[in-house]
């Protein structure tokens, strides 16, 4: 058996080097979907209405900032920074638990991105 496993040692090992390369190759060719996290800062709105209407909105320590998560090619997402997502909260749309809905959108890049 240890025979079968060192005859033509060179030409395995050869082998194995040109099937990682090969796959390397592949990978760039293809251009696969990934996905990665950014961390965004919430934009509030509409603060000055609850003020006025007597309401007072406090953000606790670290809730300003959400994590998303962007698929896209991995190619997209080479050229893509956080600076191109943007968070908003509004304040007035805040539920019986004092929670706020935060919508997500992306202000470029959108066409390589799912």
């Amino acid at each position: 058996m240890r025979q079968k496993l060192t005859n033509n040692l060179g030409l395995k090992i050869l082998a194995f080097v040109f099937s990682i390369a090969l796959w390397f190759i592949s990978l760039n060719i293809n251009d696969p979907v990934t996905s990665d996290n950014y961390k965004v800062k919430v934009q509030l709105q509409n603060v000055s209405e609850m003020n006025y209407a007597g309401k007072y909105v406090e953000v606790l320590d670290g809730s300003d900032q959400v994590e998303v998560t962007v698929r896209g090619t991995r190619s997209a997402l080479a050229s893509f920074s956080s600076a191109y997502i943007v968070a908003t909260a509004d304040v007035t749309k805040m539920d019986e638990n004092n929670r706020v809905p935060i919508e997500v959108s992306v202000t470029r890049g959108e066409d390589h991105l799912e």
